[in-house]
């Protein structure tokens, strides 16, 4: 009777270890998810371009801009705007000394009333001088010698008309403006110095209207087209939706096609200078 309870107790043992074996080597919690390996999950894939789209990466640029300089020498006396103040076109940036030059627009315009008044003086010598040869009083060559006093008075006015416009010109080449509206990103750093002609003294960008410079593949030069919609991702995960305005069909040395986007920038997101990725909705 006792080797009863002996088999029965090694049967269990060996179901027991069965039953072990069977288990699994790494216990899980009912609320817990099995952790996989990099090796198990494969290589990260970066998410798919729209159906149809084109990448385009580059420079945004200012779609104006402008290094602004005077036309003539001068000791620049002030300097009307600071920098990052938006102007608009023919605001005044800076002036120069203009004494000189007012004083050389007085004496052009003097002459000027000079000249109108011999004018109008051989005007009244060549009248006198056709009545007196319509009334055979006077012979015609004293006529034909005082109409070309005329002329000569006339082209007398014309050339003193003309300096004094130039005159008029180089006094307002001493006021300098702006050339359209922008930001000023560039400022002399104060005045009383002498400036030359055409030496840049500001700058002025459109920061509102910017232009992203890109190329793309000779295979997609079919696919973007003038008007297609190009989307642009600012800061904050904001997107923006610019505008192909140009494709040229020149290749360049690494058989590329230089694209030209209009961007609206009127909340300043983008930056000039920057570089940025776009997605151009090619059809």
């Amino acid at each position: 009777m006792s080797a009863l309870p002996s088999r029965t107790m090694i049967s269990a043992l060996a179901l027991l270890g069965l039953c072990s074996w069977r288990l699994p080597a790494v216990a899980r919690d009912a609320d817990t998810q099995p952790v996989m390996s990099s090796s198990e999950l494969g290589p990260i894939v970066p998410p798919p371009l729209p159906r149809g789209g084109v990448e385009l990466t580059g420079d945004l640029r200012p779609k104006s801009s402008a290094d602004v300089a005077f036309k003539v020498a001068g000791q620049l006396v002030s300097v009307k705007v600071e920098r990052g103040q938006y102007v608009t076109k023919g605001q005044v940036l800076a002036v120069l000394s203009d004494g000189e030059a007012r004083a050389g627009l007085d004496q052009s315009a003097a002459v000027v009333t000079q000249t109108s008044a011999q004018l109008a003086l051989a005007q009244d010598n060549e009248a006198r001088a056709a009545a007196l040869v319509a009334a055979n009083a006077a012979p015609n060559s004293q006529a034909t010698a005082v109409r070309l006093q005329t002329e000569i008075a006339r082209a007398a006015l014309l050339q003193a008309t003309a300096s004094r416009d130039l005159a008029n010109v180089n006094y307002g080449n001493h006021t300098l403006k702006a050339p359209f509206d922008g930001v000023v990103v560039k400022v002399p750093d104060g005045t009383g110095q002498i400036v030359g002609a055409g030496v840049p003294l500001f700058r002025i960008e459109t920061l509102d209207r910017l232009v992203l410079r890109s190329t793309v593949a000779e295979p997609d030069i079919e696919r973007v087209k003038v008007g297609d919609e190009v989307i642009i991702e600012a800061g904050g995960g904001q997107k923006i939706v610019g505008t192909v305005r140009l494709i040229l069909r020149s290749l360049d040395s690494s058989r590329r096609a230089p694209v030209e986007v209009d961007v609206p920038n009127k909340d300043q997101k983008l930056n000039a200078g920057g570089y940025v990725r776009a997605i151009c909705a090619a059809r």
